[in-house]
C-alpha cells in the first residue's frame, strides 16, 4: 500500500510540476508573441502616421502652389493693365499731338 501510494505521490507531484512548467512556458510564450504583435503595431501606426502627415504635407503643398501661381497671375495681370493704361494713354496723347500738326498745317495752307 505504501508503495502504491508514494507512487502515485511522485507521479502527481510530478504532474503537478510539468503542468507548471507547461503553464510557465506558454506564459513565456505568449509574452513573447505580444510583445511581437505590440512591435509590429507600434511599426505599423508610426508608418501610418508617417504616411498620413506626407499625404497632409504633399496637400498643403499643392494648395500653397496653387495660392503662388494665383497670386503671381494676378499680380501680372495687373501689371498688364497698368502698361495697357499707359500704352492707351500714350498713344492718346501722340493721336492728339498729330491731329493738332496736321489741323495747325491744314490752317497754314488755308490762311496762309
Amino acid at each position: 500500500v505504501y508503495r502504491g501510494y508514494s507512487q502515485q505521490h511522485k507521479y502527481t507531484s510530478a504532474r503537478a510540476r510539468l503542468i507548471r512548467l507547461q503553464a510557465v512556458y506558454r506564459g513565456f510564450a505568449q509574452s513573447k508573441k505580444y510583445q511581437q504583435t505590440l512591435a509590429r503595431l507600434v511599426t505599423l501606426q508610426a508608418e501610418w502616421r508617417r504616411y498620413s502627415m506626407q499625404q497632409s504635407f504633399k496637400l498643403q503643398k499643392r494648395s500653397a502652389v496653387a495660392i503662388q501661381a494665383n497670386l503671381r497671375s494676378y499680380q501680372q495681370v495687373k501689371e498688364f493693365q497698368q502698361i495697357r493704361f499707359r500704352l492707351i494713354n500714350l498713344q492718346a496723347v501722340y493721336r492728339g499731338f498729330a491731329q493738332e500738326k496736321k489741323y495747325k498745317q491744314a490752317r497754314t495752307r488755308l490762311i496762309g
